[in-house]
C-alpha cells in the first residue's frame, strides 16, 4: 500500500516496487490510498507493507500513519522523506522503516527485507 500524493513519485515507488517482484513467484498488489478510511477498505486483505509520504501538505502523511498505527498496531509502516523530518514522530509511531532522501530501488529492497515477520 502507498499514500503518496505526488503521482510522480508514486509512480516511481510502484515501478520500484514491480521491478522487485518481478524476481518473486508470488503476484503482487499496489494499492494508492489518500485517506485512512479508503486504506481500512484494504486491510482486510494481508498487507505486507505501507509506504507513507511525509512530504505532503499539512502533515497529512504522519496522520495518515498515526491513524493507520492505531487501526492495527502491527502493520509494517515505512515512512519516506527527501528531508528527515517527523524523524521523533515515526519513533513514536515505532515505524517499520524509514527512505530518507531519494527512492530507489537499494533503499526500497533493504527496507522490505528488514520488514517485521509477523
Amino acid at each position: 500500500m502507498i499514500y503518496e500524493e505526488s503521482k510522480e513519485k508514486y509512480n516511481r515507488l510502484e515501478k520500484i516496487l514491480r521491478e522487485i517482484n518481478k524476481k518473486e513467484d508470488n503476484e503482487m498488489h499496489i494499492y494508492r490510498v489518500l485517506s485512512i478510511e479508503e486504506a481500512i477498505g484494504y486491510m482486510e486483505e494481508y498487507i505486507d507493507a505501507i509506504f507513507v509520504s511525509l512530504e505532503d501538505r499539512r502533515g497529512n502523511g504522519l496522520l495518515f500513519a498515526f491513524g493507520m498505527r492505531k487501526h492495527d498496531s502491527q502493520v509494517n509502516i515505512i515512512a519516506m522523506a527527501e528531508n528527515p523530518v517527523y524523524v521523533m514522530e515515526c519513533w513514536e509511531i515505532h515505524v517499520s522503516g524509514y527512505i530518507d532522501g531519494e527512492v530507489t530501488k537499494e533503499k526500497v529492497l533493504d527496507e522490505l527485507e528488514h520488514l517485521r515477520v509477523l
